[in-house]
């Protein structure tokens, strides 16, 4: 990943190039505009160095596996790039500091000289290195990077044989299903020219289950090809490859004469020629870029009707080339078929291929941890095959899977893994490795991760999007690639939390420790990274490391909520350099000064500590972008906060549990005095409404989350004149203050809007015109009301044809809800909870046509299942609980039951839970 640390690196250099004008213009003393004058040039000449050589060092990074020069030459760069970085970050943090009386800054200013001219010193002896280095690498591997910089098509042929497969014939467990499936595709003569696909991340079985169906099926065709597409196969060195393959057992033709010299439009027209009206079948393997195919996809066009070509991928996007109907998903394997397929794998020399039982408990425990995925299982049981069949044997391999200490079961998935780290680009690389720094199995918040990758600069900036959007679609297409897998996902179908596969996780920790990109320190173990990781991670830790082994680290994630705050506190005189600080959940009562000194921070997570105070040295870390607050003790921001240029996101809300209402609220805390002087500012929550906050909130047109709550009704006017400017605003939440009615009769919601939540009474112009206001939204997503107590009457106002979810809690005070017909037709989720007088609930027909979940909680004089529920035919998931009793009495009676079930009939899950019973 050393190509990754030097595209970070000539960013980074690139900004603080940037101050170039600012710097000698603020300089007084003559000696030092002469020593920033050296420093800036020595750094333009590294950046200008490190950017002529990347192309050069990606040629390396592909060869270092197999060249040991090339090896020696990727760790001599990546070492020397974090010499820079500590150079371009010492000078960002001492540079910037202007603390102090008018003496403390003169007297830093002189030794400020020293510092400068040894800081330029530093970076050209840097640079002699860097020089010699890619010398000396030119003249002993001048063969080897010759080889590299031709096209991997040259380098592997493509498709080696019909029967290409990265698993065995042994590996056939558990794909009965999605064989009968993809030979029922094959073999079905009446679908014309169908083109589908069978996806799935590296190791998950792609190419043993086509190769396994293609063997089975490929005599039925006229010409037959089973091809191994390259990572970045070139769309003429494929078409030259298919044409080989199809011809190669066909001795009549002669069209490969002279293959090798055509060009990509001659290959496609021979091929035309040759599967002119002949049934053909095509299997293009691990196919990387859907551009090639449609480079190549008009060879294809003259073929007979009933012909077929599959396409595996890991890529989703490839996949997706073929209908939807056409796309086998290919995921884990179950539990019975994982026990299956190590048993085979691990007792290959028994003649039953069965588990001794006394091996059977940790046998079991060591499948469990391989999650399925069938590359793990076969590396893992071929392991133990030549282990002896002792219970301390194999305990010992469960205790050691996650090192992976034998290199036959680091060998075989690391391939696979590089193979896909060598398709992502240097900034996706970073936002992987990152991901290792999370305990196994922990569910990765999405928003969370983001704000992460965006404080570490691995986001490349644009004019038009935000780094967050960008970082967005980094996870998607890290989830589409299988590194990551989706744990959970929100109404919309966005990813809301991720996590990364066990093993996949292992290699990515031994990447990371390759490349000393990170390390998980745990007291219990000795690590070699430590003093020259640039991330920490601290799990299970009883200790804190030495303080001169932490002095390079720039983040630090702290997930042990029993580390020892004050040996950690001590340790935060050495991270001067360190740019992401998380202590999420850990015992810390107050932020350490030496947090404060933390210059050039710019992520800070305090949720969930135990503060309970934000002191004015906020204000110093000047280079602050994200300050996570949530679920504290503070109850007030101090003036300082509004002071601090760079903040992009601020969380500071309390969470109250209403234990009356089972309701979760959140509580604001008082906002600073002062107006932000954040051009940056996206995010702001939660916060109590005052009438200064609101009017300078009025000022920030970038903000894109908004908290407001306990707002009177002397806010009105001004809150909703705040409102209607904040023309970027995504997420809006306002609630008034407990007891009293939240008035906003004249709010112009703007059209940016995709969740609006709530809370609080609403008065009848306010509930009127904000669901008026609500139709006119043609983005909104997410409706969310709690305590607003509206009637019947007030709630045929509403109305949405964009609305995706719909959460009521305590906010509806009529005897019947009615859904008009052709009302939300878009509405997926609905929930109502809380309505103590609601009686009915009718649904006509056409409304909300495409309702895939609704729950109904809490209303105890319900009496009977939705009128029309029986409409909505894409209902999967009905809930119903804490209703009448006499809800209970109708469906006992047989009549009643049938009617009940010949409504439900179509729901995949009914589930009804009466208030009196269980």
């Amino acid at each position: 990943m050393a190509e990754g640390i030097v595209a970070s690196l000539t960013v980074k250099l690139g900004v603080a190039l940037a101050t170039q004008a600012a710097t000698f213009g603020g300089s007084c003393i003559a000696h030092e505009v002469s020593a920033l004058r050296r420093l800036f040039s020595e750094m333009e000449e590294i950046k200008d160095e490190l950017e002529c050589m990347q192309s050069f060092l990606q040629v390396s990074e592909r060869l270092r596996d197999c060249d040991e020069t090339m090896a020696t030459f990727v760790r001599k760069v990546r070492t020397l790039s974090f010499g820079i970085e500590d150079v371009v970050d010492e000078f960002s943090y001492k540079f910037c500091d202007d603390h102090g009386g008018a003496a403390t800054r003169a007297i830093r200013r002189l030794r400020h000289v020293r510092t400068w001219h040894r800081l330029a010193f530093r970076l050209q002896r840097i640079k002699a290195s860097l020089k010699a280095a890619v010398e000396r690498v030119k003249i002993f591997s001048t063969e080897g990077t010759i080889r590299a910089q031709q096209p991997q098509a040259e380098d592997k042929e493509l498709g080696s044989s019909d029967s290409t497969s990265t698993g065995t014939a042994n590996c056939l467990v558990g794909i009965e299903r999605n064989r009968d499936l993809l030979t029922g595709w094959l073999t079905d003569d009446k679908q014309h020219h169908m083109l589908m696909s069978v996806w799935g991340m590296g190791g998950v079985g792609k190419t043993t289950l086509v190769t396994h169906v293609y063997n089975i099926i490929k005599e039925r065709f006229e010409r037959h090809a089973f091809v191994t597409v390259s990572q970045h196969c070139r769309a003429a060195d494929l078409l030259r490859q298919i044409l080989k393959k199809f011809c190669k057992k066909d001795h009549t033709v002669t069209q490969c004469e002279g293959i090798d010299s055509m060009d990509r439009e001659s290959l496609v027209e021979v091929l035309q020629s040759y599967l002119h009206n002949k049934r053909y079948i095509l299997i293009l393997d691990d196919l990387w870029d859907a551009n090639v195919w449609f480079e190549i996809r008009d060879a294809f066009a003259g073929g007979d009707g009933s012909s077929k070509i599959v396409l595996t991928s890991r890529i989703h996007d490839v996949a997706a080339l073929a209908k939807e109907n056409y796309i086998i998903d290919l995921g884990p394997l179950e539990s019975q078929h994982s026990w299956d397929l190590f048993c085979k794998e691990a007792f290959w020399k028994m003649e039953d291929k069965s588990c001794p039982p006394e091996l059977e408990v940790w046998g079991r425990k060591i499948v469990e941890s391989c999650d399925g995925l069938p590359i793990a299982i076969v590396c893992i049981g071929r392991l133990l095959s030549f282990r002896s069949q002792t219970c301390y044997e194999w305990e010992k391999v469960h205790k050691d899977i996650e090192l992976q200490l034998t290199s036959n079961s680091v060998l075989d998935m690391n391939l696979i893994l590089k193979v896909s780290l060598e398709d992502l680009s240097n900034n996706l690389k970073n936002c992987f490795l990152f991901c290792s720094l999370f305990p196994e199995d922990y569910r990765i918040r999405r928003k969370k991760l983001i704000r992460y990758w965006v404080s570490e600069g691995f986001i490349k900036r644009s004019e038009t999007r935000t780094e967050e959007e960008i970082a967005e679609d980094y996870l998607n297409e890290l989830v589409n690639r299988c590194l990551l897998q989706v744990a959970k996902r929100n109404e919309f179908g966005r990813v809301r939390e991720c996590r990364m596969h066990d093993v996949i996780r292992v290699l990515s920790l031994s990447k990371s420790k390759e490349d000393m990109f990170s390390v998980v320190y745990d007291s219990s173990k000795t690590s070699s990274l430590l003093g020259k990781a640039r991330r920490m991670s601290m799990q299970s830790v009883d200790s804190m490391p030495p303080r001169h082994e932490v002095t390079h680290v720039r983040s630090l994630l702290v997930f042990d909520k029993c580390v020892p705050m004050d040996a950690l506190s001590a340790s935060f005189t050495s991270l001067k350099l360190l740019s992401v600080l998380d202590l999420e959940g850990t015992p810390v009562i107050i932020i350490p000064t030496q947090v404060f000194n933390l210059f050039n921070l710019r992520y800070l997570g305090l949720r969930g500590t135990g503060i309970d105070v934000l002191p004015k040295e906020i204000k110093k870390l000047q280079n602050l972008e994200v300050l996570d607050a949530y679920n504290t003790r503070v109850t007030k921001l101090p003036e300082e906060m509004t002071k601090l240029r760079k903040l992009r996101h601020l969380f500071a809300s309390r969470i109250q549990d209403g234990a009356a209402s089972n309701v979760v609220v959140s509580t604001g805390v008082t906002a600073p005095q002062g107006k932000w002087q954040s051009t940056t500012l996206q995010t702001l929550q939660n916060f109590e409404a005052n009438d200064e906050m609101l009017q300078n909130i009025a000022c920030l047109s970038g903000l894109r989350t908004l908290g407001i709550t306990d707002i009177r009704s002397g806010h009105s006017a001004r809150l909703c004149s705040a409102i209607s400017k904040l023309c970027n605003i995504r997420h809006l939440l306002v609630s008034s203050k407990r007891d009293e009615v939240l008035q906003l009769p004249s709010v112009q919601l703007p059209q940016t809007i995709q969740k609006l939540e709530v809370g609080g009474l609403l008065e009848k112009a306010t509930a009127r015109n904000l669901f008026i206001s609500i139709r006119c939204l043609e983005n909104i997503t997410h409706l969310h009301l709690w305590f607003s107590m509206i009637n019947h009457d007030l709630f045929c106002y509403f109305r949405s044809d964009c609305l995706l979810s719909l959460c009521m809690l305590h906010a509806f005070q009529g005897e019947i809800m009615l859904f008009s017909a052709g009302s939300f037709p878009k509405l997926q989720s609905v929930v109502i909870h809380g309505a103590p007088k609601l009686r009915q609930i009718k649904i006509e027909e056409g409304s909300m046509a495409n309702l895939v979940r609704l729950t109904v909680t809490g209303c105890p004089e319900l009496k009977e299942l939705p009128q029309g529920v029986e409409f909505l035919q894409n209902l999967a998931a009905l809930h119903l609980e804490s209703t009448a009793d006499d809800f209970l009495e109708k469906i006992q009676s047989e009549e009643e039951w049938e009617v009940h079930q010949s409504k439900t009939s179509h729901i995949k899950k009914v589930y009804v839970r009466f208030s009196g019973n269980e």
